[in-house]
This record gives structure tokens, sequence and C-alpha cells, in this order.
């Protein structure tokens, strides 16, 4: 299936409208769903995103990404599979009124206003996250017959988190644990700790809010974003076909080279790696691409990202390496997992 509109509709809603509902038929009250039956700690560990205080993991081979600009603000990330089969979202929401939201009343509201619109066969089952009651939602889109299962979990106070999932016909009715799994894995974080943990592959994990997940990339990596002397800096490890920086010149067909080769000797999660790079302007940013000169002290080659906002065809970025910041998360918070 395709990226739907689902997604991007903003949710607005009032504290009174959530006490003001009166029991509602437009779902039907179905048995709970008890997530620990599906909890599973290596599952936990094997993708795994922490980054805005909430931690949550997908199967093995899906992808993170960061939302889209048009998506509502509420929106911190969103996760699928490789195979556009499945969708999914997570939402932060806090409400203007100074209230305690009652699950029941939070799911009824979702029944009647962003479920019945669209859904038909919508169904709500009590669960548990941390011990606290939380409510699942079910769903099979009246046109299009995509299935939608939504976790949404009060916080206590006038705060919620909604995580939804959207896939093709009958994929999550005929395979509910894949939803459930997803949703036994949420666990509130730390506030200032961010990960993405991907099995096999280099990982990053950092207990500094300097420096957070910002996307996963197309091959296995991910960036991360920071901020040094008021620039945005988002680095970028994945792994690459390329072998040496001539063979990545020659594949990603450059029209200018705006940063002729350079070489900088860094500590990548403990290893001193030596890089040759290059670097353009674009949109912006001046983009180096860097690979190691000896790709055999990874087991698959990899390649290193920078970008930062800054146009300047001076610009120094052999130096700027130099950070301390930067150096710190390269060398500390990059793990070879």
């Amino acid at each position: 299936m395709k990226k739907n509109s689902d997604f991007s509709v903003k949710i607005i809603i009032t504290g009174l409208a959530l006490f003001a509902l009166s029991s509602c038929s437009v779902y039907e009250y179905s048995s709970s769903v008890y997530l620990s039956n599906y909890h599973d700690e290596s599952y936990i560990e094997n993708n795994k995103v922490i980054v805005f205080q909430s931690s949550l993991s997908i199967p093995e081979g899906w992808t993170f990404t960061d939302p889209d600009t048009d998506d509502p603000e509420e929106k911190l990330f969103s996760f699928s599979d490789r195979d556009e089969v499945v969708y999914g979202s997570f939402y932060y929401y806090s409400l203007d009124e100074d209230i305690t939201i009652s699950p029941m009343k939070l799911a009824e509201y979702y029944a009647k206003n962003y479920f019945k619109p669209n859904y038909a066969n919508i169904k709500v089952h009590d669960t548990r996250i941390d011990g606290d009651q939380a409510e699942i939602l079910t769903g099979t889109h009246k046109e299009n017959g995509w299935d939608r299962f939504t976790l949404l979990i009060p916080e206590g106070g006038n705060n919620f988190n909604e995580i939804t999932l959207i896939t093709d016909k009958d994929f999550l009715f005929q395979n509910p644990e894949i939803a459930y799994r997803i949703f036994d894995s949420y666990a509130y974080a730390k506030k200032g700790v961010n990960e993405r943990i991907i099995k096999g592959a280099i990982s990053f994990k950092s207990t500094s809010s300097d420096w957070r997940w910002y996307d996963d990339k197309e091959d296995l990596g991910f960036y991360v974003k920071g901020e040094i002397d008021d620039k945005l800096i988002l680095v970028a490890l994945s792994q690459t076909e390329y072998m040496t920086l001539e063979e990545l010149q020659k594949g990603y067909e450059f029209d200018t080279i705006d940063f002729p080769k350079f070489i900088k000797t860094l500590n990548i999660g403990g290893k001193d790696i030596t890089f040759e790079g290059i670097g353009i302007i674009e949109d912006e940013f001046s983009k180096f691409w860097m690979i190691p000169t000896d790709q055999s002290l990874f087991d698959d080659p990899y390649m290193l990202y920078m970008g930062i906002e800054e146009t300047s065809r001076y610009f120094d970025v052999v130096n700027f390496m130099e950070e301390q910041s930067l150096q710190d998360m390269l060398e500390n918070s990059i793990i070879y997992n």
C-alpha cells in the first residue's frame, strides 16, 4: 500500500470533549489484549529508537523515519517495513486544559471522531502499558480495506501518546502479533537518552541531549542531528557499496566538487579511522562524503556523511571536525553492535 492521508490529519482535542462524551455505540467493546504475552527482550533490542523520551522497537529490517514537513507537529516519528505493506506513526499530544485524561473517554473520542468517519468493524480493547490502563482500537477502512491498529497511552495528567499502524487489507488482523509486539515495546525513557540500535550494524547510544537520532538512511544506517556554533549538523554512518572515494565519486556523478579531496583521521566508537573525503554545497548546506582508507576495519563497507549548515566555499571542514562535541559523539556514542 502507498502512504496515505490518514497519517497527516492533525488531531484537535479539548479536555471538555473527553469528559462530555456519553457512552457511544460506534464501536464494540472487545476482549482485553495482554501485551505481556508478546514481550520479547531480544526483539526489543534488535531494532530500536529512543528519542523525545520515548522508546519503541519494530521488526528487524524495518526502518524509522523523521516526519515529513507537512506532518502535524505532534508526530514525533514514523516507521515502516520496506515492502510498502505497513506504515506506522508515533504521536505525542499535550492538551491545553489542566485535566487527567480518562483512557476510556479518550478511546471513545477516537472511535467517534477518527475511526467512525472512515472505518468499520471498530473494536476497543483494554490493555496495560507499564501496569497502567491503555486502549487499543482496531478497524477496517471502508473504502480501501486497510487495517488500522491504534494504541492510546495516557501518561497521567493532560498528556498522551498514540501509536498507529495502517496496513494492506487483512495483514494486521491475520498477524496481530506484529502490532502487539510493537505496542509492548513502548517505554518511557529518561530525559537526554537518545539511541538508534540496529542489530548487526553500527548503532548510536547517547545520554547527552546535544545529539539525537534524526532519520534512517535507505542503506543500512542512520542520521544523528546536533548543533555546533549555531550551525545545524547532520552526521550519518551507513553501509555502502563503494570501497574507495574514487568509486563513490563515479557512483554519485557530482556535477561539481566544491571541496576537493581531503584526509582526516577520526575516532569512531573507539577506533581511529582515516577517511578520504570530498564535499559539495547544496540546499544551504555543505555536504561531505568520506570513505575509510581501510574498509577492512568493518565487517561491511561503511561511509561517513556530514551535512553542515554552511555555504562558504572557504569553509575548513578538516578543522571543523576538531570540535570537541562532534569528536565526543563519534568516539563515545557510536557503537559496533
